[in-house]
């Protein structure tokens, strides 16, 4: 029972190329939606039942990660949203890892701990998402999302300068 979270990190991965493969279809929305329900459900899980496992710390930002950049490079390539939303998305995750990376290589620093704001950041991305897929985009979301994800970013980065000193 324990490995269940797991299991729905893998299904979300698998989902990835359906959702894109059925992007312009009622049913690449219905796939997103039931992906970030999974997401919820593998989180509670992992956390309610103490089923957490260093491979599911692996895979469930993977899942995640997958899924976002997939989607934000194709509905930005298909000029759904703009180029400068997608690289702010894309540019916070790419910082992030190098510098996580960079940490764990030249530090005895190993645990990066998800924050409200990144958590906040994650979500709206994810609603942007959503909303693009069901027809209805705006700048709003946009702007929304573009300042929850460079505030997160500036918190990952500020905090992992704090863990320094």
């Amino acid at each position: 029972m324990h490995h269940i979270p797991n299991i729905i990190s893998v299904f979300r991965i698998l989902l990835v190329p359906c959702i894109l493969m059925l992007l312009d279809s009622p049913w690449g929305f219905r796939l997103f939606f039931i992906s970030g329900w999974s997401d919820l459900a593998d989180g509670y899980l992992a956390r309610h039942f103490h089923w957490q496992s260093k491979l599911g710390a692996y895979l469930d930002p993977i899942a995640d990660k997958l899924l976002m950049t997939s989607l934000y490079i194709a509905l930005t390539m298909r000029g759904v949203f703009p180029f400068w939303l997608a690289a702010i998305v894309l540019g916070r995750d790419v910082i992030l890892a190098l510098g996580g990376l960079l940490l764990m290589q030249f530090t005895k620093l190993r645990d990066f701990p998800p924050t409200v704001s990144g958590k906040l950041s994650t979500f709206c991305q994810g609603m942007t998402l959503l909303a693009a897929m069901a027809g209805f985009t705006t700048p709003y979301f946009w702007y929304v999302t573009a300042a929850f994800t460079i505030g997160s970013g500036l918190q990952y980065c500020w905090l992992r300068v704090r863990d320094l000193w």
